[in-house]
Parts: structure tokens; sequence; C-alpha cells
């Protein structure tokens, strides 16, 4: 591998962190049977889609998501964002 790995357990725990923040819903399955998880964040007119991991061999991406939505979502800091976002 060219990157560590980002764990399938490491990658649901994240989720389960955005869901006590935010709305976290399936977008169906792949053909392995996983879930297509969909992280809502925000509301409003304007629409911008984040996309990772869509590869095998991309782990880098969902370290990625994982600061993106860490930053967001105040994941490191019970949802306290500093008003920065």
């Amino acid at each position: 591998a060219y990157f560590p790995t980002f764990s399938y357990s490491r990658h649901l725990n994240l989720l389960e962190q955005c869901g006590r923040y935010t709305s976290v819903f399936s977008l169906g399955q792949t053909l392995e049977g996983r879930e297509l998880e969909c992280v809502q964040v925000g509301t409003g007119d304007n629409v911008g889609w984040i996309i990772h991991r869509q590869h095998p061999g991309e782990h880098m991406a969902e370290f990625f998501a994982e600061g993106l939505l860490t930053r967001l979502l105040g994941l490191d800091s019970n949802g306290d964002t500093d008003g920065l976002v």
C-alpha cells in the first residue's frame, strides 16, 4: 500500500460520531453489501458534494474526510466549532 490504511471499523466509528451532530443516511449498498453512507452537513440552497473512498487504495481521501468532518462538526470538541464554521 502507498498509504496507511483507513480501516472499515474506523470508518464506521467516524460515521457514528458524525451521527451525534448531523444526519447520516444510506444511499444504497455496494456489491459486497456494505452501506454507501451520506453525511449531510448544513442546510440551504447551495449544495456541495465531497466524495471519497470510491476506489480501492484511496485511503488518504478518507483521512481528509475525517479531518474535514471533524472540523465542520466539532467532533474533537463536543460540537464546538469556535464560530469559525
